[in-house]
């Protein structure tokens, strides 16, 4: 059974960046410096979300059939 791991993760930011997309809407009337600091936020899960996406394709999909069950496997 081939499975990517990363797909959770790449989902999760997903969420998470919908949720301060529309947060960072409802500051933009209270204050300058807090919705520049809101969208740098944005912007470091924009490119942390991108490095899991290509750390992702990197590894490519995982066998874990049988990983944990072989005693003489060397990490």
């Amino acid at each position: 059974m081939k499975i990517n791991i990363f797909f959770s993760i790449e989902l999760a930011f997903n969420v998470l960046l919908i949720f301060e997309a529309m947060s960072l809407i409802f500051l933009f009337p209270d204050s300058v410096a807090d919705s520049v600091g809101k969208q740098f936020e944005i912007i470091s899960l924009i490119l942390l979300r991108d490095a899991f996406k290509e750390f992702g394709h990197y590894l490519g999909d995982v066998n874990i059939s049988g990983f944990f069950l072989c005693p003489d496997r060397v990490l």
